[in-house]
């Protein structure tokens, strides 16, 4: 945070590092030889969907922005294709996207060297040139469209996910930032809109960059390219993206529930006789936290204190609801299909929101 006392270089813990560096930028680097010289790093860029309504941003902006930065790829004088082919030549994968709270970039790469190159130095190369100097193109932006365009039509033709679409878009009374981007706000979205979003997220004080991988003894000169390539980008990046005369709301930061009592019952226009129900209640999010002071679960934990240790580890929750959504699918399948003979489709999954 701001308030953080800046520690001296010799108070670094190693084999991990947790620091804010000169430009506001927030970085975490541990050595884990989990995989072996396979390293992750993640860029999390606070704001996501969010945004667009607190900041008052295009519909669906931000979202198709980060589509077409995964489409596109350019930056300085080198096309899509030469970065894409360096890429692929040093084993790198990146993933874009926005959720409800953040822009995310995921980036996978060797540890090792590969075709004569430091694989950490080339992924921390490649970051910094998209935030630097990346070119926005509008064929990129084209593939975002038609991308999202597939996933709306897809979306409405699932039973599932049609369903769910209905519900949850009648729960939040219509707030984009939990439903699929309609065909309207893809044609509204220009290559402006969604420039302007994303980059007006990837100003460095805004940005926190996870790094974990099989560094082994070259974890401080990992830590040291960090310093080159990230500590070297300007305070003041992207900043001419952020309208300083834009008003924040709050209200971008709730969610409209509608109050509809205990039990919703919703018609869909369906021309096959088929039905989907929903159950809702309290569960652990996508990191598996869930309130403390839920009685039930105190109750669990008194009877079972030898496994108190596995039980308060933060994805243990998540691992729970996994599991039971294997075992109810596989019930469904041997009822429905061995018991009962029928060729009926039935799932059981789980919508965990972060």
């Amino acid at each position: 945070t701001p308030s953080s006392p800046i520690n001296p270089a010799a108070d670094f813990q190693r084999p991990a590092i947790l620091r804010r560096l000169n430009n506001g930028m927030k970085v975490h680097c541990a050595n884990a030889g989990i995989e072996r010289q396979r390293g992750a790093l993640r860029l999390v860029a606070g704001g996501g969907r969010n945004w667009e309504v607190s900041a008052g941003k295009k519909k669906s902006s931000l979202a198709i922005g980060c589509r077409t930065m995964q489409e596109g790829g350019s930056f300085l004088e080198w096309s899509r294709e030469q970065v894409e082919l360096f890429c692929v030549d040093h084993l790198i994968m990146v993933e874009i996207a926005a959720n409800e709270e953040n822009m995310v970039m995921d980036l996978q790469f060797p540890t090792c060297e590969v075709a004569g190159l430091n694989g950490v130095e080339c992924v921390l190369q490649v970051l910094r040139e998209v935030m630097v100097s990346y070119n926005w193109e509008e064929d990129a932006l084209l593939r975002a469209k038609s991308s999202f365009k597939q996933a709306y039509k897809g979306q409405l033709k699932s039973l599932e996910g049609a369903s769910e679409e209905k519900l949850v878009s009648t729960l939040t009374q219509g707030d984009v930032r939990f439903q699929t981007v309609t065909l309207e706000d893809i044609e509204n979205v220009k290559l402006e809109d969604a420039k302007q979003s994303v980059m007006s997220q990837l100003t460095p004080s805004n940005i926190e960059i996870s790094m974990v991988g099989d560094f082994g003894d070259q974890f401080e000169e990992t830590v040291d390219l960090i310093y080159k390539y990230l500590g070297s980008i300007p305070e003041d990046t992207n900043s001419k993206y952020v309208d300083d005369a834009v008003k924040v709301s709050d209200e971008g930061a709730r969610v409209p529930v509608a109050k509809l009592g205990e039990h919703v019952h919703l018609e869909l226009e369906d021309p096959d006789p088929r039905a989907v129900a929903y159950v809702a209640g309290k569960c652990p999010n996508k990191w598996g936290f869930i309130g403390a002071e839920d009685a039930k679960i105190q109750h669990i934990c008194e009877i079972d204190k030898i496994d108190e240790g596995r039980r308060s580890h933060p994805f243990f929750g998540a691992a729970c609801l996994l599991l039971i959504t294997e075992i109810i699918n596989r019930r469904l399948f041997s009822i429905v299909r061995e018991q009962k003979q029928l060729t009926y489709d039935a799932n059981f999954s789980l919508t965990n929101f972060e």
